[in-house]
């Protein structure tokens, strides 16, 4: 993530989950919750979650073998 300062009161669950958009879009190709939790330094179940969100929102697409994009 990002080591720019934050504001008074950051919503950090919202600065991941852009965060986590921001790689998936960066990435271009489908890419596994792994793989992403692995770039970003992120918890594997926290990068899960982020990405079922996501899903549910339309922002990002889930594969049929468990790789988003």
């Amino acid at each position: 993530m990002s080591t720019k300062e934050l504001p008074a009161q950051p919503i950090k669950g919202l600065i991941e989950g852009m965060t986590v958009l921001q790689q998936v879009a960066s990435v271009r190709k489908p890419v596994s919750t792994l793989e992403l939790a692995v770039q970003l330094g992120m918890e594997k179940t926290r990068v899960n979650r982020i990405l079922k969100t996501l899903a549910y929102a339309g922002m990002v697409h889930r594969t049929s073998n468990r790789r988003y994009l």
